[in-house]
């Protein structure tokens, strides 16, 4: 594997294109700061992704850890009878 070094400010001021690069060429990145290497940037497979649901990207917004992102969004929405409760209250 390939590892192409990278300075932090350089990356800050062409990460597009950087990532570009990555993404076309399946190069990776040794990012360093100060000649010190602190980080690799590499193309993303399919065995990076735990899941193609949806639901695992709501996972850190639950109070539990078994909800899952339809449970999360459905216990965010109103009931119907609490939205007219506040369209009374906020007529003059």
């Amino acid at each position: 594997m390939y590892l192409k070094p990278v300075s932090t400010i350089d990356l800050r001021d062409h990460l597009a294109s950087y990532l570009k690069l990555v993404a076309d060429t399946k190069t990776s990145l040794l990012i360093k700061k100060y000649r010190q290497p602190i980080a690799i940037i590499k193309p993303l497979t399919t065995k990076d992704l735990p899941l193609s649901s949806p639901d695992i990207f709501f996972g850190f917004l639950s109070h539990t850890d078994d909800e899952t992102g339809e449970e999360f969004v459905n216990r965010l929405r109103r009931s119907l009878s609490e939205k007219n409760y506040l369209k009374k209250l906020a007529r003059p």
